[in-house]
C-alpha cells in the first residue's frame, strides 16, 4: 500500500510539474474581426478589423473602431503575465443618424506548432450629442454640486469593455490545458473616453494560464490508487 501511495504522489507530481514546460509559447499571428454590431447600420473594412457608422459631414470623418494587431511577430510569451494583443482605436467624429450601441471583436491567435485559440471582446458604446451643455462639479465646504456650462460644446463618447474583467476560453495545446483570458484595456480601467473630433487608442491585453493534462497512464494509476485505498478502507471496517 505504501508503494501504491508513493506512485500516486509521483503521478500527481509529474502532472503538476508538466505545467513548468507550458512556457514559453511563440505567438505567430493575431487577427481581430469586428462583428455583431448593434444600434446602427455599419460598414466593415480592412477584412473586418475596422467598423464605421453614422452620417458624417465629410466622407472621411465617420465614427468608428479600429483594431491593429501587435507588431512585430512572432512574439514570445514567457509566463501568465498580461501581454498585448493589439491596439484598439476609437475615432469619434460628429455624425448624425443611428449610432452604434455595441459590437464584438473576435480575436484569433496562431501559436507555433498549430494552436489556434479564439476569444471575444464585447464593447458597449455610449454616444453623446455632437453639441450639448457640459456638466461640471463644484464643491463648497464639503458639499458638491453638478452644474451645467451655459456654452454648448462637444461631449466625449465612451467605449466600455462590457464583458467584465475577464473572459475565458480554454484550449489544449502541446499536452497542456490553457485558458486565454481577455483582461481588457491597458489603461487600468474598463472604459475609453474620447473627445469629439478626436482619435483615442489603447492596448488590449490578454493572458495565458496553463495546467497539465494528465496522460492516460497517469489517469489509470490515479484510478488504481483510489480503488486500492477504497479496498483497504473496507478491509479495516
Amino acid at each position: 500500500m505504501l508503494k501504491l501511495m508513493k506512485g500516486i504522489v509521483a503521478a500527481a507530481t509529474l502532472g503538476y510539474a508538466a505545467t513548468a514546460f507550458a512556457f514559453p509559447i511563440n505567438l505567430e499571428s493575431i487577427e481581430g474581426t469586428f462583428k455583431n454590431a448593434q444600434g446602427a447600420s455599419v460598414t466593415y473594412e480592412q477584412n473586418g478589423s475596422e467598423v464605421y457608422w453614422g452620417n458624417p459631414a465629410h466622407l472621411d470623418q465617420r465614427s468608428g473602431y479600429q483594431f491593429d494587431a501587435f507588431n512585430p511577430l512572432p512574439h514570445q510569451i514567457n509566463d501568465d503575465s498580461p501581454f498585448t494583443l493589439g491596439k484598439f482605436t476609437h475615432v469619434n467624429m460628429p455624425v448624425t443618424g443611428d449610432t452604434l450601441t455595441s459590437v464584438d471583436l473576435d480575436v484569433a491567435l496562431g501559436l507555433e506548432g498549430g494552436g489556434n485559440p479564439e476569444a471575444t471582446f464585447s464593447f458597449t458604446h455610449e454616444e453623446t450629442p455632437n453639441n450639448a451643455s457640459n456638466p461640471f462639479e463644484i464643491c463648497i465646504f464639503g458639499h458638491c454640486f453638478v452644474l451645467w456650462d451655459q456654452h454648448n460644446g462637444p461631449v466625449a463618447d465612451t467605449v466600455l469593455f462590457s464583458n467584465g474583467i475577464v473572459s475565458n476560453e480554454e484550449f489544449v495545446f502541446d499536452g497542456n490545458m490553457y485558458s486565454l483570458e481577455l483582461v481588457g484595456f491597458a489603461n487600468g480601467t474598463h472604459e475609453l473616453i474620447t473627445d469629439e473630433k478626436s482619435i483615442n487608442s489603447v492596448d488590449l491585453l490578454a493572458k495565458l494560464t496553463a495546467r497539465s493534462v494528465p496522460e492516460p497512464g497517469t489517469l489509470a494509476l490515479l484510478g488504481l490508487g483510489l480503488a486500492g485505498l477504497g479496498l483497504a478502507r473496507r478491509r479495516k471496517v
